[in-house]
Parts: structure tokens; sequence; C-alpha cells
């Protein structure tokens, strides 16, 4: 729906919208990639809500994403055979650790929504939010706080999962061996141990 509100805080009112519609007063948030810093900007405007907060492969939110000049989608729009194969081929590829991980059923369903009409101008406004971001004061957090991190994380290095721990003052780190950036896929038994200690 070219109504939706795709924005960081579009976003994040969207999340306190469907909390207040399955009446869910408080809960723990799991954000990964570009997720972690939307519930971080939820934990900002909403601390009341959020219980804790596990950030895995998470972005920064003071970090820009992307190019710093967008393209109107309607340019972009042709182009998405060609996206399609550049993720497919490249930047899934470079998201594994363990390449026999990206089946061909997984990366089909990774490209799947690509083909829904209106995907591109979802993607595009996202994409335009996270190039001229709003930063968040993480640093008044008083929630616990996991950071999971994945040693072989090519998409958002190590060294972003640090920054934020060292922003934080009672965050706590893990960092697991043998994944790339789909660590929640890679790595399911020991993601879930961290977070259910």
């Amino acid at each position: 729906d070219a109504r939706t509100d795709l924005t960081h805080a579009g976003q994040v009112a969207m999340l306190k919208s469907l909390l207040g519609k399955l009446g869910v007063g408080h809960a723990t948030f799991v954000g990964h990639s570009m997720g972690g810093g939307i519930v971080q900007r939820f934990a900002a405007a909403h601390p009341e809500v959020v219980d804790a907060l596990v950030l895995a492969a998470s972005v920064s939110t003071d970090d820009r994403v992307g190019p710093r000049v967008m393209p109107p989608a309607f340019m972009v729009r042709p182009m998405v055979p060609l996206i399609e194969r550049l993720v497919s081929s490249r930047m899934l590829r470079a998201s594994y650790y363990d390449p026999a991980k990206l089946t061909d059923d997984v990366r089909s369903e990774y490209l799947r929504p690509l083909r829904i009409r209106g995907s591109v101008d979802g993607l595009m406004t996202m994409m335009r939010a996270a190039t001229n971001p709003v930063p968040v004061d993480i640093a008044r957090f008083g929630q616990p706080v996991l950071i999971l991190s994945a040693a072989h994380d090519r998409l958002v290095p190590l060294a972003v999962g640090q920054r934020i721990r060292e922003s934080i003052p009672q965050a706590r780190m893990v960092v697991l061996d043998k994944a790339g950036h789909m660590l929640l896929e890679e790595q399911p038994a020991g993601c879930a141990r961290a977070i259910l200690d």
C-alpha cells in the first residue's frame, strides 16, 4: 500500500499499533540487521513497552546504510530483474558463512518479495530513510541488551556490534563463530542459548 509509512518513525509507529491490536503491553524485542535499528528506535520512543532488546547483526542507528542519493522508484522498477540477480548472486552469498545454507529454496524465498507489486517502492522508502538516519541516544537505555554478532559478517561487520556495545553500559555481547550476517539461520542453537541466558 503506497500510503504505508515505511520510514524509521513510521515503522516504529506501526509496531506500536500492532502491539496495541494484539493486546501486548510489554515484550522482549529481537531485531536483525535493519530491524535492529528499528527496535533500538522503538526502545527509545517507548521504553515502558520494552523488557529487553536483542540486536542480531544489527546496524547502528547512527550509520548511513546504502548510497547517499537514491534514485526515484520509477527509475528502479525496470531494473528489478537485474537487482534480483545481483541480490541473488552477491548479497545473499555474502550473507552466509556456509554457502551450503543458501539452498535454492532459501534463495527463492528471499527473492520472492521483490516480485510483489509495490515492494520496490517500499524498499526504496526504507533505503532512503537509512541514508539519512536520525541518531538515537542508546546510552540511555535501561533495559537489558544482548548484542549478537557474527565473526564472519561481511554486511554488518563485528566492529559495528562492538561500537553499539560500547555505547550501552549494561549491554552484553556474544560473538558467534562460523556464522555470517544470517547468524540466526546459521547458528540457531547458539543464538537461542544466548537469548535464553
